[in-house]
């Protein structure tokens, strides 16, 4: 008979060797886990710091939009990760996420109010450009002016005619002066009688010297 033994395995020796065999497994899973923790964390601060020294609204906006991504990544482990950790290590974690979620909610009021800051200054350029567009059509030949309220003053835009005293060339001045100022609406008597002194010269500057500058004078002559 054969001796009783000295092939029968080792049961207890393979009983052993299973437990050891799973303890490495998961031992190299959670430091695989770990790692995927660290890296995904490191990421996540690193786009939050981008987004906090950014100075455009557009760097704001997209560095912001990858930390929360990142973040909803670290949350997904977190959930497989809680359940290895000691209490200390669960409220150390605990509270790197709350401050990574904070800082996140401080760069969504950053970026709400770059904004409000750009609507702002949309709403300025498109009241200043209807201004400006408002002052040039007041200013156009012909313009009719709101009630109440004093039109801008519309000069010629080629040079007056001048007058020394000839009488052969009154009626073509007087023409040219009668449409370019005295029946321009946009100019008070006191500026159409300015117009008319500094287009006569000569003896017919002579004539009207002593006129003085005054509302009546040019409704008088």
């Amino acid at each position: 008979m054969s001796k009783t033994g000295e092939n029968t395995p080792d049961l207890e020796g393979d009983a052993k060797s299973g437990p050891k065999g799973d303890d490495s497994s998961v031992s190299f899973g959670n430091q695989l886990e770990e790692g995927f923790w660290n890296l995904q964390l490191e990421n996540l601060k690193k786009a939050i710091n981008d987004a906090e020294t950014s100075v455009s609204h557009l760097d704001v906006k997209t560095n912001k939009r990858v930390a929360q991504i990142l973040l909803e990544g670290l949350m997904q482990i977190w959930e497989s990760r809680r359940n290895r950790l000691n209490p200390n290590e669960i409220f150390s974690d605990s509270l790197t996420i709350k401050s990574c979620e904070n800082k996140i909610l401080a760069l969504d009021i950053m970026v709400t109010t770059f904004e409000e800051d750009e609507n702002d200054k949309a709403d300025r350029d498109i009241a200043k450009a209807s201004a400006v567009a408002r002052s040039t059509v007041m200013g156009a030949p012909g313009a009719i002016a709101s009630p109440g309220r004093r039109p801008n003053t519309y000069l010629p835009k080629l040079p007056l005619a001048t007058f020394q005293g000839d009488l052969l060339q009154w009626p073509s001045f007087i023409d040219m002066f009668e449409a370019a100022i005295n029946s321009n609406v946009n100019l008070t008597n006191l500026e159409k009688m300015q117009y008319l002194k500094s287009a006569c010269s000569g003896p017919a500057a002579k004539v009207i010297e002593w006129f003085p500058i005054e509302e009546k004078t040019i409704k008088s002559h």
